[in-house]
């Protein structure tokens, strides 16, 4: 063969400088800038594959300058001619936000086991570098990667379902995309699984099938499996419960930084649950409210507001509960509430009272429904309002205490003559 003849089938054999192959091997080998020109190109024409590479390359700040606006542009491109790929980063990024954490627990939102009972645990999480969250574009984007088979997209899904974040809460269409995308072995999957069967996202407990997922779940650097290995122990019929066990888990947590292993070490200490030596219930409160633990300033606050507290401060109480509160935490509003209407660390306050109460009932804070129902029923901090009152009773019928059960059954008394 002549020498002609070799550098033409040399040059069929070896990828078109504007082929993908070719844009993928010199982004493989570090050579971007002898990718970029084909990658544009065909970006442009509406190529599916090549637009998500594009974005990659923005996405990651690796070989070319950062751009998450650009990176963003270029997937929703990509995704509406088909990407797969795309659709799946699209998911992820309007969920979580651009910004995700090298601990892919943390980017879900679930690196404190106080994310369990939030109504919004995906909240306030990463500097959104040109990506708000969206979860309603989130649900449509999770939607199109599962439909192309996506796994990550479905352990999303089920997870924005279990939380009703973008979609109507399902528990039933939740665990049924988390099963398989735990199965398949995703990381997110697994967790969220065993969050299911511990009842965090509203369901039955299930501390066996809890710990079943969780087990094989990868080791969190943030401690996250600890303190959900010991929820399992601390979960469910209290006759079943290992306290000790639970402490032993969350103890190691506790010393890695872990805000809610130092909210749930306090509580089994006040509960009487287990006494260790040097520790006391406060302690690990305010450990916890130091790395704004809100349920552990919440307990803090009744702590040091306790007629029975040798060491109570109304004042630290107060400061603490308004930062909880400002921070969107229902029970801190509802704790806020009271001290208004009690003139404890602050001054009396019914019209603040009824305002913390009404916050505290939007965010779904039960009791705070109920303060707010003996508010208008009392007309405290309000003109009395007797309807309004029973339609906020009505609101958490199922939830109502002995109190509020009395406070119902008195405004449907008719009145004495």
């Amino acid at each position: 063969m002549s020498g002609f003849g070799i550098h033409r089938l040399l040059y069929r054999l070896l990828p078109s400088r504007a082929s993908l192959d070719y844009c993928k091997h010199c982004i493989a080998t570090g050579d971007v800038a002898a990718a970029m020109p084909a990658l544009r190109a065909k970006s442009a024409a509406g190529h599916a594959e090549a637009a998500y590479l594009l974005g990659q390359l923005y996405a990651e700040g690796k070989l070319i300058p950062k751009n998450t606006t650009e990176a963003l542009r270029l997937y929703l491109r990509a995704a509406e001619k088909g990407s797969p790929e795309a659709a799946d980063q699209l998911g992820s990024w309007y969920l979580f936000g651009a910004a995700q954490a090298d601990d892919p627990m943390q980017a879900a939102g679930l690196q404190t086991a106080a994310n369990l009972d939030k109504a919004n645990p995906l909240a306030a999480l990463f500097d959104q570098q040109g990506v708000h969250q969206d979860y309603q574009q989130a649900a449509y984007w999770n939607q199109q990667a599962v439909k192309q088979g996506m796994v990550p997209a479905k352990s999303r899904l089920g997870l924005q379902y279990a939380l009703g974040l973008g979609v109507k809460k399902s528990l039933e269409h939740a665990i049924a995309l988390l099963k398989p995308a735990a199965e398949a072995g995703d990381e997110l999957a697994l967790v969220a699984s065993g969050i299911y069967y511990l009842g965090g996202f509203g369901g039955t407990a299930d501390p066996l099938a809890a710990r079943q997922w969780l087990d094989a779940a990868p080791p969190s650097p943030s401690g996250l499996a600890n303190v959900l290995w010991a929820l399992t122990y601390i979960s469910g019929d209290p006759t079943q419960w290992q306290p000790q066990q639970a402490f032993d888990l969350l103890l190691p947590a506790a010393k890695q930084g872990n805000a809610a292993a130092m909210y749930y070490i306090g509580d089994l200490i006040a509960a009487g649950h287990i006494s260790p030596p040097n520790m006391t219930a406060e302690l690990w409160m305010r450990r916890a409210a130091a790395k704004g633990h809100v349920r552990a300033i919440a307990a803090l606050v009744r702590m040091l507001t306790s007629s029975t507290a040798s060491n109570a401060s109304p004042l630290e109480a107060a400061s603490l509960c308004r930062q909880a509160a400002d921070n969107g935490d229902g029970e801190a509003m509802f704790l806020l509430a009271h001290l208004y209407l009690q003139g404890t660390g602050l001054q009396k306050s019914d019209i603040f009272a009824f305002k913390w109460a009404q916050k505290s009932s939007q965010a779904q804070f039960s009791a705070g429904t109920e303060l707010l129902a003996w508010m208008h029923a009392k007309g405290v901090g309000t003109p009395a309002d007797a309807a309004s009152a029973l339609k906020l009773l009505d609101s958490i019928a199922e939830k109502l205490s002995p109190d509020g059960l009395r406070l119902k059954q008195q405004l449907l008394s008719p009145p004495q003559p």
